[in-house]
């Protein structure tokens, strides 16, 4: 299992700031959108999928750059505080990297 999570601070407008999750063939595997904060409070999303591998996660926080001046018409977010589990190397990754220690083990020996 994976677990992404982050803090937005500012979330005023619904549907302007989520997250959306992606597989290693660049496949959407979930995602989640922040619910509006009281007072330009904060908002925690998160989600735990069952998908072995996640290879990116994109975020959309707001409408609007926080320095771009549009007023009121856009809904400006920042965010704080991510959580996620740790990464861990592909299966075949960890055994190319198990093979290159033998190898350099090997030549030191010789």
């Amino acid at each position: 299992m994976l677990g992404f999570g982050v803090v937005f601070t500012g979330v005023e407008f619904a549907d302007t700031t989520l997250f959306q999750l992606y597989d290693v063939n660049d496949q959407p595997v979930g995602g989640v959108v922040a619910p509006t904060s009281v007072n330009a409070g904060l908002s925690f999303i998160g989600m735990i999928r069952d998908v072995p591998e996640i290879a990116r996660v994109r975020i959309i926080s707001g409408s609007g750059a926080l320095d771009s001046g549009s007023g009121a018409t856009a809904d400006f977010v920042a965010m704080d505080d991510f959580i996620y589990g740790e990464p861990v190397p592909a299966p075949g990754a960890a055994a190319i990297l198990g093979l290159g220690a033998l190898v350099a083990t090997r030549r030191r020996r010789a």
